[in-house]
Order: structure tokens, then sequence, then C-alpha cells
């Protein structure tokens, strides 16, 4: 190890080692605070998921027709749902309820992906409602000049009238 004199008399100890020492404990400090560090309580998290479970029925009899939701059909912003549904998840899977946390990530990527999609796959960017109304006029003007197409369009939302009518029972 080697020494350095300091002015009045004092030694500091200095080398490579308990410099990296002193490197890894600083970040596992950063590390830690990251791990605890969570914007939105699990009761602010429980009054979205319940919010969220509300609308899914309506969501479903959406994307029944239209290619997507638009974000402002929603009740809180993607970001804002993503965060709760994870952390919602997150929990069902922390006691042992993996199914539960994997229904819910799955209902949540079936309503919400559709915003991130464009001919060319999954973007980063996130489709506006005036690009989401935009696709959903082309989906009903294709249903509407397709007659064949529009009588299937119109069974399917009738059995899905029927199907969450049993699920409600």
């Amino acid at each position: 190890m080697e020494s350095v004199r300091r002015e009045g008399g004092g030694v500091k100890r200095s080398n490579d080692a308990s410099i990296l020492l002193h490197y890894v404990n600083s970040m596992l400090s950063f590390n830690q605070q990251l791990v605890n560090y969570q914007i939105m309580t699990k009761e602010e998290a429980r009054k979205i998921y319940e919010d969220w479970q509300r609308g899914v029925e309506i969501f479903d009899k959406m994307l029944k027709i239209f290619p997507v939701i638009p974000e402002s059909f929603f009740p809180y912003s993607i970001e804002t749902l993503e965060e709760a549904l994870n952390i919602i998840a997150k929990d069902y899977f922390d006691v042992g309820n993996k199914r539960m946390a994997e229904n819910i990530q799955e209902t949540m990527a079936y309503h919400i992906t559709g915003l991130c999609l464009s001919p060319n796959g999954v973007t980063g960017h996130k489709m506006t409602d005036e690009e989401a109304l935009l696709s959903i006029k082309k989906r009903l003007d294709l249903i509407f000049e397709n007659p064949e197409l529009k009588k299937t369009s119109l069974e399917i939302l009738h059995s899905t009238q029927k199907s969450w009518a049993k699920v409600k029972r």
C-alpha cells in the first residue's frame, strides 16, 4: 500500500484497491436507492388497477372492431397504467399468484400494444389520438365497404356482449 504525506504531518493512505472499494460502495448505495425508489404507491396502483378493470369490458369490445384504442379513451396515460399494472402484477407474483400476474401483463399488452404498432411493427413512437382515430376510420370504411365483413363484425360484437354477460353471472 502506498502512503502519501499530508501537510501537517498526517498520512493519507491511497491505492487502487481503496479507490475501487470506495467506488463499489458508492454504486451499491446508489443501486439500493434505485431499488427503493418507487414513484407510485401500492395504494395508488390498486386504485388505478380497479379503474382499469372497470374499463376492460369496453376496451375488449372496442378492439373487436377498432385496430387500436386511442390513449385518451383509457382512464389514465399509458405510462401511468403500465406503472400501476406492473406494481399490481408484481404483488401477485410475489405472493405466489403467478397466473394472476400473467393475466394482468397479458391484458395490458393486448389493450395497449396497438398504440405502438405501425405497418413496420412495434415502434418506440406512441400513436397520437389523431393517428388512432384515422386508423379507426380506415377500419370502419373497410367494414362498411364490404357487406360480408360488416356482417362478421356485427356478429363478433354480439358474441362479445353474450360472453361478457356470462362472465358477470
